[in-house]
């Protein structure tokens, strides 16, 4: 009967291995389905849902503070989210292999619902940052959109469904940007007209997933019992790495802000995450059946490579979201409409990169080429932002397409080259600990950039402002109220200062601008410098060319998947009975 078996403890763990590790290369594709193409669509409408949450907070942050007030607390929107996204992804990929994609998927669309109308309605920073957090563990399930795209298709089709994924992506970082720079151009309580919105797609995500993905049960699914399938998540190693990543990031979030890094809370909550991380690793080396399955390291080095493309993704990524609409603001323009026009250029060109990246390596079954592409132009595009001065106003948007193509060749590659690289019953697991490594990325990114911003900005901004001013007279006793108006834009502060003319606030703006410049180039080199690793790790890359077939690992039709599941379920417990001692045999793929 379906639920139970006559297993005994000792053989649970290989029939467990046995479905996970099996590998079958038969061609099964039998063409594109109507219900195919539907299943296809609500995955990328929940990735047009994720994106508008990532992009919301990370862009409309500041607009919060400015009517909810915290203006020290706004960095815990975006990296709020990122943190939990972060150690969620793992073990809501790892559960899906026993419980399946679909009650996941609606549990945690479910949680971005509550967080959405949260952060809408919000009358404190405290709430926009709770609400933040729902979000973040909801949109942990996102690595199961990235697990469920690739294997209803065939994996031949696998950069270009993932390119259809990052061309949802793009879509609606474009539309959240456009939408909520328009709104928030006029009021700053727009943001809750864009969370608004973000509620109701998150609603028609849940309703598409409730009524138009209905998959056939897998095969560890129906052949555990619910007890054994808790027993067989890694709970130890969610826990280690949990308290290690959310020590960790906040130790980060804290250096420069509001404590300097040698103060106690900051070092004390670093090293108490690193050492938690530290474990983790360990644990895992140990256990080799977590959620970092060894079964993912024996195939070839392109698994471990793609995480640090990921990595490196989410690094670039989060610096461009979150920092680009401030170099703008301060160097050229302070119209925010202009700024979610700059900001579409990334999607806009990382739509064509997708496309483009994806039909090349689906026709010429190679993925180094355009991965070393995307880790270059990532170099060059950090590489110009470090020179960019406040007179290049034209420059910076051919610079923003050098991110933007980066983005879409970076990020639709490293996803297929760590899905084809790795066992097919691991493919919710290889897509977990990509969305671990690129929040991963993101939630060191953003308070290393800020952290370095902070503390060059200390030290020069007021040498900078003050030796443009003072010879024009200023009182050295007002410079200090005229520098915090001027940086914060506050023209009635401004206004009120004794002795203040507009050749003053004429200089200092130039003051304020040098200072930025010098504090930017840190940020922007220390982006280069994480990218150029990426760049000679793409390298070293192998292309998986046997891997690109006509197999479909997930059918979406019962009949094909059912003939699929017991034929690779008979020949997984064949094998387990001929020699359940040996694993490697079921895993014959060698990239």
């Amino acid at each position: 009967m379906p639920g139970k078996n006559n297993k005994t403890p000792d053989e649970l763990p290989n029939v467990v291995e046995v479905e996970l590790l099996t590998v079958d290369e038969v061609e099964n594709y039998q063409g594109l389905t109507l219900k195919c193409v539907l299943v296809y669509l609500s995955i990328l409408l929940a990735c047009f849902a994720q994106v508008l949450a990532i992009v919301a907070t990370g862009a409309f942050s500041r607009n919060m503070a400015n009517v909810l007030g915290g203006h020290d607390k706004y960095i815990w929107v975006p990296q709020g989210l990122i943190i939990c996204v972060t150690f969620t992804a793992a073990p809501i990929a790892q559960s899906s292999d026993f419980w399946g994609r679909r009650m996941p998927i609606l549990i945690c669309t479910a949680l971005c619902i509550v967080g959405s109308v949260l952060i809408s309605r919000a009358s404190s920073m405290t709430m926009a940052i709770a609400g933040s957090l729902i979000v973040g563990v909801g949109s942990g399930s996102s690595s199961l959109t990235y697990a469920v795209a690739s294997e209803i298709m065939p994996r031949q089709y696998r950069p270009v469904a993932q390119a259809g994924v990052n061309i949802s992506n793009s879509i609606s970082g474009i539309f959240t940007l456009l939408l909520g720079f328009g709104l928030v151009k006029k009021d700053d309580e727009g943001f809750r007209t864009v969370w608004y919105v973000g509620t109701g797609l998150f609603i028609l995500n849940f309703l598409a997933i409730l009524f138009l993905y209905n998959p056939p049960k897998r095969g560890l699914e129906v052949s555990l019992t619910w007890r054994e399938k808790v027993k067989a998540l890694d709970w130890i190693g969610y826990t280690l790495f949990s308290i290690g990543m959310i020590m960790f990031s906040v130790g980060l979030t804290w250096a420069n802000n509001p404590y300097s890094w040698k103060s106690a809370q900051v070092l004390t909550t670093l090293i108490v995450g690193l050492v938690f991380i530290a474990f983790t690793v360990i644990w895992e080396i140990k256990k080799k059946d977590g959620f970092c399955h060894y079964g993912l390291f024996q195939t070839s080095r392109n698994f471990p490579l793609a995480l640090v493309f990921i990595f490196v993704e989410g690094f670039a990524f989060y610096a461009a979201n979150n920092f680009l609409p401030l170099v703008y603001s301060v160097y050229f323009d302070r119209d925010i409409f202009k700024v979610g026009v700059l900001m579409s250029l990334i999607f806009i060109a990382g739509s064509i990169a997708s496309i483009v990246g994806g039909i090349y390596s689906t026709r010429s079954k190679r993925v180094r080429p355009p991965l070393t592409l995307g880790m270059a132009l990532f170099v060059a595009y950090f590489a110009c932002m470090a020179t960019l001065e406040p007179s290049q106003s034209n420059a910076i948007w051919g610079y923003t397409v050098l991110a933007g193509l980066g983005l879409g060749f970076g990020l639709v590659v490293a996803v297929t080259t760590g899905q084809i690289s790795t066992p097919p019953g691991l493919i919710a697991t290889t897509s977990g600990l990509i969305l671990t490594s690129r929040s991963l990325g993101g939630s060191v990114a953003l308070p290393v950039y800020t952290a370095i911003l902070n503390s060059l900005l200390t030290e020069h901004l007021g040498n900078e402002i003050s030796q443009r001013v003072l010879p024009l007279g200023l009182s050295a006793k007002e410079l200090q109220e005229f520098i915090n108006a001027l940086a914060n834009n506050d023209q009635k502060a401004l206004a009120t200062i004794p002795g203040i003319t507009p050749d003053i606030i004429s200089a200092g703006v130039v003051g304020l601008r040098s200072a930025y410049r010098i504090a930017f180039r840190g940020t922007w080199s220390t982006a280069a410098a994480v990218s150029a690793v990426g760049l000679i790790l793409a390298l070293f890359v192998k292309d998986p060319r046997n891997s690109f077939n006509m197999h479909v690992d997930a059918p979406v039709e019962h009949e094909i998947a059912q003939t699929l599941n017991t034929k690779e379920i008979g020949q997984g417990l064949g094998a387990e009975n001929n020699d359940t001692g040996d694993l490697g045999k079921t895993t014959p793929r060698r990239d």
